[in-house]
């Protein structure tokens, strides 16, 4: 979602690009790693498409705002077992 607020066509090709969005999961992984031991993680992925360099500053509440229904699916998968 950060990237259609930034640029509609920017994800437009980044829809397409499997090489792309492989390179913006890698640092997505990475900075996951990264807030389980900070409060803070940059997600930077030179040249994405084209020329775009993708860059975002997240932190922890803002990763748990954004994973917080998948968060639920899991309390609620471990609490029927």
């Amino acid at each position: 979602e950060q990237v259609k607020a930034k640029d509609a066509s920017v994800a437009k090709k980044l829809e397409g690009n499997s090489r792309a969005l492989a390179r913006l999961r890698r640092a997505v992984e990475n900075a996951k790693r990264v807030l389980s031991s900070s409060m803070s993680a940059e997600i930077e992925v030179d040249s994405l498409v084209g020329d775009f360099d993708f860059s975002v500053n997240l932190d922890r509440a803002k990763f748990e705002e954004l994973n917080a229904v998948l968060f639920k699916r899991c309390i609620d998968t471990v609490k029927e077992v």
